[in-house]
C-alpha cells in the first residue's frame, strides 16, 4: 500500500506541474502581469528536412546561438503621497537619494542612474454631505499630491542585481518592474550562424551527390531569416504541488490563523530556453544561466539535374577485305629472237 500510495503522489505531481505560456531569473514583477506579457515566445523555428517535390529539393538549415548579456537594466517604479507637492517631491527626493548612496558603494557611478518622471496629480478624499432628504451630495476635497517615477538602474555583472534590490528595499522601494538584456554586436553573432548554416548546407548537398540524386548549381533559389529571444520571453509558469501545512503552525497561534480549505497551489516560473531540437546545430549549447537566443533559418530550393541519356551506339559490321596479289614473271630474249622464262 505504501508503494501505491508514493506512485499515486508522483502521479499527482505530475499532473498538476502544468507549463502554459513563456516569458526572464533577471526579469521583474512584470512576468506576474498576464495582460503585458510578450506573445512572440511561440514563434521557434520549425525544421523541416530536405523535401524532395518532383524536380525539386528543399533544404531547411537551422541554427541557434545561446549569448550571455554584457550588461543589464533594471527599472524600478516609485510611488509618493504627499501634504502637497512641494513635500510629495521631498520625500520622493530623499527615497533616490539614499538608494543613489546605496548603490554607488556597490561599484555603480551616478551615471549608470537615470531618473524617469511619469506623473505628478493631485489626489482627492470625498466628502459626503446631506443635501436633501433622500439624496446625498459627493464633494471632491484636496487631500495632496502623488509623484510617480521609475528609475532606470545600468549594471554589467548578473549577479549584482540581488544587492541592488536590496539597496532599493532599504530606500523603501519594492518594486522591480523588469531587467532588460543587452548584447553589442550582434551582427557578428548573425554572419557566424550564416556561415556556420552555409557549410552545413554544403555538407547535405555533398550527401545527396553521393546518394545518385544531382543537383543544378545554376537553378537554386534562397531565402533566410534570423530572430532573437531574450530571457523575458522564456519564462514559464507552473503550479507546484507543495503547500503550507497546517500542522507546521505554532499550536498557540492556530487559531489566528486562517487556512484556505480549497489548498490551492502556489504558483511560480522557471526560465524555459528554447527547446535543441529543432535545430540542426547549437554555439554554445551549454548553459546555466538565462541568456539572449539567437536564431537564424536558411532554404535553399535545388532543382534536380535530368538524367542524360546516352546515345544508341551504332553497330559495326565488319567489311569483307579482298586482297589482290601480284605474281611478277619475268623474260628475256635470246640473240636468236626467242623469248624465255627466267626461273623465281
Amino acid at each position: 500500500m505504501k508503494i501505491q500510495h508514493t506512485l499515486l503522489l508522483a502521479f499527482f505531481a505530475l499532473i498538476f506541474i502544468s507549463p502554459k505560456n513563456s516569458k526572464a531569473q533577471v526579469a521583474g514583477n512584470i512576468l506576474y502581469n498576464a495582460e503585458t506579457r510578450y506573445q512572440h515566445q511561440n514563434q521557434e523555428m520549425i525544421v523541416r528536412a530536405a523535401s524532395p517535390q518532383s524536380n525539386q529539393v528543399t533544404f531547411d538549415i537551422n541554427g541557434i546561438y545561446n549569448c550571455v548579456a554584457k550588461s543589464y537594466l533594471a527599472i524600478f517604479h516609485i510611488k509618493q503621497v504627499g501634504k502637497d507637492a512641494a513635500e510629495a517631491d521631498q520625500l520622493m527626493g530623499q527615497r533616490i537619494a539614499d538608494f543613489m548612496n546605496r548603490v554607488e558603494l556597490l561599484g555603480l557611478k551616478e551615471s549608470d542612474v537615470v531618473c524617469d518622471m511619469l506623473s505628478m496629480v493631485p489626489v482627492y478624499d470625498v466628502q459626503v454631505s446631506d443635501g436633501k432628504r433622500f439624496s446625498k451630495t459627493y464633494t471632491e476635497i484636496p487631500a495632496g499630491f502623488e509623484i510617480q517615477k521609475n528609475l532606470h538602474v545600468h549594471f554589467k555583472d548578473a549577479k549584482v542585481l540581488d544587492q541592488i534590490i536590496t539597496a532599493a528595499a532599504l530606500s523603501e522601494i519594492y518594486d522591480l518592474v523588469k531587467v532588460d538584456y543587452y548584447v553589442p554586436n550582434m551582427d557578428a553573432i548573425y554572419d557566424t550562424l550564416r556561415t556556420k548554416a552555409i557549410e552545413v548546407l554544403r555538407k547535405r548537398v555533398a550527401l545527396y551527390e553521393k546518394l545518385g540524386v544531382p543537383l543544378d548549381d545554376e537553378t537554386r533559389y534562397v531565402s533566410d531569416r534570423q530572430g532573437v529571444f531574450f530571457p523575458l520571453d522564456r519564462y514559464e509558469s507552473y503550479q507546484s504541488v507543495a503547500n503550507t501545512s497546517i500542522d507546521n503552525i505554532n499550536p498557540k497561534k492556530r487559531d489566528e490563523v486562517v487556512v484556505d480549505e480549497t489548498r490551492v497551489n502556489n504558483k511560480t516560473l522557471y526560465y524555459n530556453k528554447i527547446p535543441y531540437k529543432n535545430y540542426d546545430f547549437i554555439l554554445h549549447e551549454a548553459i546555466i544561466e538565462p541568456v539572449v537566443q539567437f536564431t537564424y533559418n536558411l532554404q535553399v530550393r535545388f532543382e534536380i539535374s535530368p538524367k542524360k541519356e546516352e546515345a544508341p551506339k551504332e553497330k559495326i559490321v565488319e567489311k569483307e577485305v579482298i586482297k589482290t596479289e601480284i605474281k611478277k614473271e619475268f623474260f628475256f630474249i635470246t640473240p636468236q629472237g626467242e623469248v624465255k622464262a627466267l626461273p623465281n
